[in-house]
């Protein structure tokens, strides 16, 4: 699918990725999303196992809002030049 000059793309995150410290956050790992998508869910899967069982829903939310807000800023530049917003 593509979208014609003019369009917005509308990601939603919630305030979750601002709730976690940015020592947690495996920022690092996000650009393997792009060219690895085994390689980037087994470095979720790692930064999610630092919670407890009951608590891992939770983090693996909170980074995943995290990686919108990153997915977005990283992508901003190219949706720009093909005239998105």
């Amino acid at each position: 699918a593509s979208a014609g000059e003019g369009a917005a793309i509308v990601n939603v995150a919630s305030m979750a990725a601002h709730m976690l410290p940015a020592e947690i956050i495996p920022t690092s790992k996000f650009p393997l999303a792009l060219v690895d998508p085994d390689q980037f869910l087994a470095g979720m899967a790692t930064a999610c196992a630092i919670a407890p069982d009951e608590a891992r829903s939770g983090l693996a939310y909170a980074i995943s809002k995290s990686f919108v807000r990153w997915y977005s800023t990283s992508q901003a530049e190219r949706f720009n030049g093909r005239g998105l917003r």
